[in-house]
């Protein structure tokens, strides 16, 4: 028995913010935050597979909003 799966195309908005701090000529920090908001239907499963007493699911979520987000930090370095 297969997993039956569909496709659904849902509004989604992302907002990302950005700063470079020079230290030097030469190299500066960089940091970066994104965040992700898609609006979905009401309850969901994911990550499903079939086990030996039938459908199991490890995610699961109820909502209207899927929210997402992400930091990240860095180092640049510019070569002559």
């Amino acid at each position: 028995m297969g997993v039956q799966s569909g496709s659904d195309t849902r509004p989604s908005l992302s907002l990302g913010l950005g700063l470079k701090v020079p230290r030097d000529p030469r190299w500066s920090l960089r940091f970066e935050a994104r965040g992700y908001a898609t609006l979905t239907g009401g309850d969901r499963d994911l990550l499903c597979v079939g086990g030996d007493i039938g459908l199991e699911c490890r995610v699961r979520y109820q909502g209207d909003v899927l929210m997402q987000g992400e930091a990240l930090a860095g180092l640049m370095f510019r070569f002559k």
